[in-house]
């Protein structure tokens, strides 16, 4: 019998879990601060965690998480689909 691959462990700038009832909001605030250049983000987040806090910290999890992979998906030589 095969023992199971370990789950990852989830990235620490994530506040888990995150709320089905929050998703909306996460989602949307997520998709606007992606589209800010970095210096606008960080002051973007900074009125957010004022603002709010708690989805400020999921939505600081996402961003950073996107920021960890965005590198190697840049040199991802698989076709985009």
């Amino acid at each position: 019998m095969q023992t199971p691959a370990p789950m990852p462990a989830p990235s620490p700038s994530l506040s888990l879990p995150l709320s089905i009832a929050d998703w909306p909001a996460v989602s949307a605030l997520f998709d606007d601060g992606r589209d800010l250049d970095a210096a606008s983000r960080r002051a973007w987040l900074d009125a957010l965690r004022r603002e709010q806090p708690r989805l400020a910290r999921q939505v600081g999890g996402l961003l950073a998480a996107q920021n960890d992979e965005a590198p190697a998906a840049a040199h991802d030589p698989r076709p985009a689909h």
